[in-house]
């Protein structure tokens, strides 16, 4: 805490433009180590997600449950979700594709970038339904933090850095959305 204690009073003489950057880094830092704060998160995220939430996405995605008498400020316990994050799956994948034979590496190159560009598909549409119907929604989504289960879902982890967005919030981002793919720079400003 003293160094960000520190850096805004640094921030404060020298570089004011710069301060309110650095007090947003301060929250979301602290934010991010409160593993309370992540299990309660956690828990209305992957409420969001059970198979009786009505959630499109629910029989395609797992979120864990949290064990939220169990967690901490130190440590969140949360359900296990079996699998390899799909960064890992990728990697591997490529390995075995290139020591393969040429017939089979391009067959199998086919369906595994079939295969990755289906999860990008339903990690954008998850990522799209969290922030614009939910308003509650994973803000550090990154491969890490994204398994390939045995099963074919994908299993979202690490709920650190939640975001929440109200109704009106939502609906201006989404029409500056629409006016950026629509090249309205009117609208977009």
């Amino acid at each position: 805490r003293q160094d960000f204690a520190n850096t805004k009073l640094f921030c404060w003489l020298l570089q004011r433009e710069h301060l309110a950057y650095i007090e947003e880094l301060e929250r979301q830092f602290f934010t991010e180590f409160d593993f309370r704060r992540e299990a309660t998160d956690l828990a209305e995220i992957s409420s969001n997600f059970a198979p009786s939430s009505g959630n499109p996405f629910a029989g395609k995605v797992r979120v864990p449950r949290p064990e939220v008498e169990l967690s901490s400020r130190n440590v969140v316990v949360m359900e296990y979700l079996p699998g390899e994050t799909l960064l890992s799956y990728g990697l591997r994948m490529r390995d075995e594709i290139e020591r393969s034979s040429m017939l089979w590496r391009w067959w199998r190159g086919f369906w595994l970038l079939r295969e990755l560009r289906s999860h990008v598909s339903l990690l954008l549409d998850v990522q799209g339904y969290q922030i614009f119907v939910n308003g509650v929604f994973n803000g550090d989504p990154h491969p890490g933090n994204i398994l390939r289960m045995p099963d074919g879902r994908l299993g979202l982890i690490d709920y650190g850095n939640v975001k929440r967005l109200d109704l009106r919030s939502r609906a201006r981002l989404g029409r500056l959305i629409i006016a950026l793919a629509d090249g309205d720079r009117t609208a977009a400003v």
